[in-house]
């Protein structure tokens, strides 16, 4: 279990995990173009770090809101990075098992998507959606993927 230290408090990713759950809008990003200078913000870096910035109305800070890297409290920083997580180790267990693939068009396209509180299953054969965390080789491996990963997919698609 990883732990974050936030104003000088521990705090579990299972704790994070729920706050996300409980309050969305943490995630929700600015981006009217309307932020104020020197307003303190917190961005994740290339290594998955979170730093913190000064808005200084810069191509710097334009371009991370504009990605929707941009997040008015630390909180909401660490829980966007909790999802990043979650998505490499179910990408990993993808590559790791042989599940996923391209898209083929006139094929059965696998993949996962939140259907209100549940995890479901669909198959397109013309439509290229890039949906996360990808295309599967079958249903079947849509549902393994489904039964090993419930909880890092729930956070993904914001499921309580």
């Amino acid at each position: 279990m990883k732990t974050y230290t936030i104003n000088n408090t521990q705090i579990t990713s299972e704790a994070i995990q729920k706050l996300i759950a409980e309050n969305p809008e943490i995630l929700e990003v600015k981006k009217d173009g309307k932020t104020e200078e020197w307003t303190k913000y917190w961005y994740i870096g290339t290594w998955n770090n979170v730093f913190c910035a000064t808005w200084l109305n810069d191509k710097y800070d334009k371009y991370r809101r504009d990605i929707g890297n941009f997040f008015l409290t630390e909180e909401g920083c660490i829980a966007q990075q909790e999802v990043n997580f979650a998505i490499a180790r179910v990408r990993a267990y993808i590559k790791d098992n042989d599940l996923g693939r391209e898209y083929k068009a006139g094929k059965s396209n696998y993949y996962i998507y939140s259907r209100g509180t549940e995890l479901s299953i669909c198959s397109v054969c013309n439509i290229n959606d890039l949906p996360l965390p990808g295309y599967f080789k079958s249903n079947e491996a849509c549902k393994q993927v489904i039964d090993n990963n419930t909880a890092d997919l729930k956070l993904i698609y914001g499921i309580k």
